[in-house]
C-alpha cells in the first residue's frame, strides 16, 4: 500500500495526533487529495470543534514577539472554527 493508497478515515486520525501546530497539517495536506479531503474532517482535528477558536487565541497571545508565523498559525485555528461555524469565529 503507498503513502496516497492510505483510507481517509485513517488519514484524518494521523492529523488528529499531530498536535496544535498546524504546520505538519498544511503539509501533509498537500500530499494528494485523500490527505486534503482528510484534514477538512472534523475526526482529524486534535480538539472539539468548539474549542478552535480558543486554539487560535493561545497561539495568538502565547507567542505574540514571534511575529508572522505565530499569527499564521492563530489564523490557520480561527478559519477552522469559521469552517465549522463557530460563532466566535
Amino acid at each position: 500500500m503507498s503513502f496516497d493508497d492510505v483510507p481517509e478515515n485513517v488519514a484524518a486520525v494521523v492529523f488528529s495526533h499531530l498536535g496544535n501546530d498546524p504546520i505538519d497539517r498544511v503539509r501533509l495536506a498537500a500530499v494528494s487529495k485523500v490527505w486534503r479531503s482528510a484534514e477538512k474532517a472534523d475526526a482529524s482535528l486534535p480538539v472539539a470543534p468548539g474549542e478552535l477558536f480558543s486554539l487560535g487565541e493561545v497561539w495568538f497571545r502565547q507567542y505574540p514577539l514571534d511575529g508572522h508565523h505565530q499569527s499564521m498559525k492563530a489564523i490557520y485555528w480561527w478559519s477552522k472554527a469559521a469552517a465549522t461555524g463557530d460563532a466566535d469565529a
